[in-house]
């Protein structure tokens, strides 16, 4: 059988359900908005107070605090708790026919291309030519780094219904349930919208950075030792991370341990074939980018060139060094 597969008739499930990480399903009702958990009752609390006492009697018997880290005091054998590595997952949305047509690579058995029922309410959003090949260029890099998994990528044709704001969700959640690895990163190569930088899907549906930090902050097993690295190559990405500061403002942001690599600034659009590229370049051979050329490819001045940037909720927000385990990942910036 060949990638191209349909499918129809999506079942409906509760949020909850299809965020179990059982499957692609998508869920037709969409996920809470990002908020704190609520108060506990006082029967709630108890069991949580017994629970954190029991937890903390097994770490100190092991000589570690709860952070995972050798507590004062302790010796013998000491074994942290460890989340060591990285693991990704790639996604692209609205790339044209254009390589999907007789000739070209759609036989890659690596990439995971499907066709649904036309269904897309985005007509007024052109489709995009390099969404596939970028894609592929970041899983190429990430090939040629050390201890990180790639989880099967994912490209949704355009006005195909393919990347539905739930489908991303469910990918979501499915990567940062899986266990025991300090970075999550995730891909996003498509359009993005001028309201907050959200990633446009389907049907015209948004992914905003609250609903990303709602499925982060309820993932099953946790550690302050997570990172989750969001780089998105779509326009206006800058916006993302001016999402990110206002959700974070006045909470303690290295516990919540979130980066954005945006490809452009809050107010600019995102070219083909420049970002994800160059980065991939800059990561593997630490190349420089090279904006003088893509300003003379595009006819403009230099400085209206897209600008790359990053902001972390740890390190002061320019932190750019990433290590877990033998993965290795670094954000950048082009200075304005």
């Amino acid at each position: 059988m060949g990638l191209t597969k349909f499918l129809t008739g999506r079942s409906s499930k509760d949020w909850r359900a299809s965020f179990s990480g059982s499957g692609d399903a998508a869920a037709s009702t969409p996920p809470p908005a990002y908020a704190h958990a609520p108060a506990l009752r006082k029967g709630e609390e108890a069991e949580e107070e017994a629970a954190a006492s029991d937890l903390a009697e097994q770490l100190s018997r092991l000589g570690l605090s709860r952070t995972g880290e050798p507590s004062r005091g302790g010796g013998g054998d000491v074994r942290a708790i460890v989340c060591s590595g990285g693991i990704a997952q790639l996604m692209g949305a609205s790339q044209s026919n254009y390589r999907f047509a007789k000739g070209t690579t759609l036989n890659d058995p690596s990439l995971d291309f499907r066709q649904y029922r036309q269904r897309c309410f985005l007509d007024d959003v052109g489709a995009l030519n390099d969404i596939k090949r970028d894609v592929q260029i970041f899983q190429s890099m990430l090939s040629q780094l050390s201890d990180v998994t790639v989880l099967r990528p994912f490209v949704g044709r355009h006005n195909s219904g393919a990347l539905t704001r739930s489908f991303f969700l469910n990918k979501l959640s499915t990567l940062v349930n899986q266990e025991g690895k300090g970075i999550y990163l995730i891909y996003y190569a498509g359009h993005g919208s001028r309201m907050g930088g959200g990633l446009c899907m389907e049907h015209g549906e948004l992914v905003s950075m609250r609903d990303m930090l709602a499925v982060w902050e309820s993932r099953t097993s946790q550690s302050e030792a997570q990172r989750l690295v969001i780089v998105a190559d779509s326009c206006f990405s800058g916006r993302l991370i001016d999402e990110l500061r206002e959700l974070t403002r006045g909470r303690v942001r290295g516990a919540l341990n979130v980066a954005v690599q945006s490809a452009c600034l809050s107010d600019e659009v995102s070219m083909g074939k420049v970002f994800t590229e160059s980065f991939a370049q800059k990561v593997l051979h630490n190349k420089n980018f090279h904006w003088q050329e893509v300003a003379k490819d595009m006819g403009c001045p230099v400085e209206k060139v897209q600008h790359p940037t990053f902001w972390s909720t740890w390190g002061g927000g320019q932190e750019r060094d990433m290590h877990s385990g033998g993965f290795s990942f670094r954000l950048f910036k082009r200075p304005t």
